[in-house]
C-alpha cells in the first residue's frame, strides 16, 4: 500500500506541476499538494505541516535559494529538494551548502522519487531523536525535583513526628478545652501526613505492598465509587477486557491513580461530558517508545479518555511536575498527577498523554504483565501485645527533637535505653559490649554511616542483634533484604508511641 504524501511545491510553471504532482502519484497515494510562487504565499503555507517541499531552481518573482532561506527563517524542519530544468554545478554546490537536501534534474524522476524517500525516512529517524531527548530531559528533571520532594518529606515526616507525640501527651491530661485545640492540631498534622505520603510516592522513595492483581477487577469493584466521584453530570463508561493480563503492583496505589484520573476529568469538564475507562492488553514484538523508555514484551494498557477542555502543547509539558496546577489554590495541590507518575514508574510501567484544546483528553498506563496468578485477599490479624519491657535498647536518630521523645516514651515503660546520634556513635557504644544492646532502633537516612550500614558492621559484632529500621522514607528500597523489612522490622515516619511501643516489644519476642 502506498504512503500518503503532502508536498509543498515553489514552481511559477503549472505545466511542470503538474507533471511533477503525476509522478509522485505513481508513487505516493494520496497526494496532498499545494502550487506557490512567492515568499509571502510561502510563509502563510509553512504555518501547516508538510511532509517535503520541491523547489524549482530559477523563477521570476522568487529563487530556490529564496525558498532555501525563507525555510530556514521559520525553524521548521522540512526537508527542500531542489527539482529544476537545468542548473549549474556552482549553483548546486551553494544549494548544498546552503542547507538543501539534495538536488535533481526534473527528467531525473526515478532519482527525485527516491530522493524524497530517502528524505523522509531522515526526517523520521530526526523526529525520533529529538522526541526521545525531550523525554530524557523531562525525565532528569523529574527525577531531580522527586530527589527534592523525598528529602523534604524525610525532615518534614521527623518534624510531624514530634507534634504527633507531644498532643498524645497533652491528651493525658484529660482537659476538655486542651483536647479541642489538641484534635485540631492531629486534624492538620494527619492531612500533613497525607500530603507527605504523595511526595515520597511521587519521589518513589517509599514503596507500596505489591501483590499480583487485575487492573479490571480493581476498576469493575471501583465503579459505583467512580460514577460518585464524578458525579451526575459526567457520564461514566466503563470497558473492563475480560482476560487482562495480571500485573504486580500495590492495588491501593493503583486505585489511587484511578482516582485522580477520574477526578482530574470531572474538573475538566464543569458542563458535564463523557469519561471513559477501559483496559486492553499488548505486545510490543520490537522496542517502543513510550513516555521515558523503550518497551518491549507483554503488558496491559490503562486508558482514560474524557472529552473535557483539553490542554495546551505548554500545559502537557509540565503536567507531571508537582505543584503545577491550572487551578486555583483552594482547589488543588497540583499533586494530582505527579503522583499518578511516581506510582506508574514505581510499578515499572509508563505513562503517556495526548490532549487537544476543546477535544478532550488521553491517558494511557502501562503496566508489564507477571506470570503469577491474582490472589484473594485477606484481613489483617490482630495481636495483643505488652507494655513495655526491661531490656536495653540502643536508640540512634540525628533529628534531637525526636530522639529525647523517643527516649523518654522507651524509659516510662521500662526499658533501658542509651542514645546515639548517628551510626558512628552508636557503632562505637556497639564495639564496647554488643551483648548488652538487645535491640537497635536507628533511623535509615543519617550523617555518616545510615541504618543498612550500621546493620552490617554491628552483625559482624554480634549476628544475632535484633534491628528496627524507621525512616521518612524507604531508601533504596529495591534491595532485597530491605522489601521484607517494612512489615516487620520497619517503622514509617510518623507513628504514635503505641506504635513504637507495639514494635519494640514484637520485636524482642520475635
Amino acid at each position: 500500500m502506498s504512503e500518503s504524501l503532502k508536498v509543498l511545491i515553489v514552481e511559477d510553471s503549472l505545466d511542470d506541476c503538474d507533471l511533477l504532482v503525476r509522478e509522485l502519484k505513481k508513487e505516493f497515494s494520496p497526494v496532498d499538494y499545494r502550487r506557490i510562487d512567492t515568499r509571502e504565499a510561502m510563509l502563510e503555507c509553512l504555518k501547516e505541516t508538510w511532509d517535503i517541499v520541491l523547489s524549482d531552481f530559477s523563477m521570476p518573482n522568487f529563487s530556490g535559494m529564496a525558498a532555501l532561506e525563507t525555510l530556514k527563517s521559520t525553524g521548521i524542519d522540512i526537508p527542500l529538494i531542489i527539482v529544476s530544468g537545468t542548473i549549474g554545478e556552482e549553483a548546486a554546490v551553494d544549494l548544498m551548502r546552503a542547507g538543501a537536501s539534495d538536488y535533481v534534474l526534473k527528467s531525473k524522476t526515478s532519482r527525485l522519487m527516491h530522493a524524497i524517500r530517502r528524505e523522509l525516512q531522515a526526517k523520521q529517524k530526526r523526529r525520533r531523536l529529538h522526541d526521545a531527548e525531550e523525554q530524557l530531559r523531562h525525565m532528569q528533571k523529574m527525577e531531580a525535583v522527586g530527589q527534592l520532594a523525598g528529602g523534604v518529606a524525610h525532615d518534614f515526616n521527623n518534624m510531624l513526628s514530634v507534634v504527633q507525640i507531644y498532643c498524645r501527651k497533652l491528651k493525658e491530661f484529660d482537659n476538655p478545652q486542651v483536647n479541642y485545640y489538641v484534635d485540631k492540631i492531629l486534624g492538620v498534622q494527619n492531612r500533613s501526613v497525607s500530603l507527605t505520603k504523595q511526595l515520597l510516592v511521587f519521589s518513589r522513595k517509599q514503596t507500596g505492598t505489591a501483590s499480583v492483581i487485575n487492573v479490571s477487577h480493581v476498576l469493575q469493584d471501583m465503579q459505583d465509587m467512580l460514577q460518585r466521584l464524578v458525579g451526575e453530570s459526567v457520564e461514566l463508561g466503563l470497558d473492563a477486557f475480560n482476560d487482562l493480563f495480571n500485573v504486580k503492583a500495590d492495588r491501593g496505589q493503583i486505585e489511587q491513580v484511578i482516582m485522580n484520573l477520574a477526578v482530574n476529568a470531572r474538573d475538566a469538564m464543569p458542563d458535564g461530558g463523557r469519561m471513559c475507562f477501559s483496559t486492553s492488553n499488548i505486545h510490543f514484538a520490537e522496542p517502543q517508545l513510550i513516555g521515558a523508555e523503550f518497551l518491549t514484551g507483554n503488558y496491559i494498557v490503562l486508558e482514560a479518555t474524557d472529552t473535557g477542555h483539553g490542554m495546551t502543547k505548554e500545559i502537557l509539558n509540565r503536567i507531571f511536575e508537582p505543584f503545577f496546577t491550572t487551578k486555583s489554590a483552594k482547589d488543588g495541590t497540583g499533586l494530582g498527577l505527579s503522583i499518578i507518575y511516581g506510582i506508574i514508574r514505581q510499578s515499572n510501567g509508563e505513562i503517556a498523554v495526548s490532549s487537544e484544546v476543546g477535544r478532550g483528553t488521553t491517558f494511557k498506563i502501562y503496566l508489564p504483565e507477571t506470570l503469577e496468578r491474582e490472589q484473594p485477599q485477606s484481613l489483617p490479624v490482630k495481636t495483643e501485645t505488652s507494655n513495655g519491657g526491661k531490656e536495653t535498647i540502643l536508640l540512634v536518630e540525628d533529628n534531637f527533637e525526636l530522639r529525647s521523645l523517643f527516649v523518654e516514651t522507651l524509659e516510662a515503660k521500662g526499658y533501658d535505653v542509651i542514645e546515639a546520634s548517628d551510626g558512628v556513635a552508636a557503632l562505637q557504644v556497639l564495639e564496647k559490649n554488643p551483648k548488652n544492646i538487645h535491640l537497635v532502633i536507628t533511623d535509615m537516612v543519617m550523617p555518616k554511616i545510615g541504618g543498612r550500614e550500621l546493620y552490617r558492621r554491628a552483625s559482624q559484632l554480634d549476628k544475632d542483634i535484633k534491628f528496627i529500621y524507621m525512616s521518612g522514607y524507604f531508601e533504596d528500597a529495591s534491595v532485597t533484604d530491605a522489601r521484607s523489612l517494612e512489615s516487620f522490622y520497619y517503622l514509617q515516619k510518623p507513628f504514635s508511641e503505641e506504635a513504637l511501643l507495639e514494635k519494640v516489644r514484637k520485636v524482642l519476642d520475635s
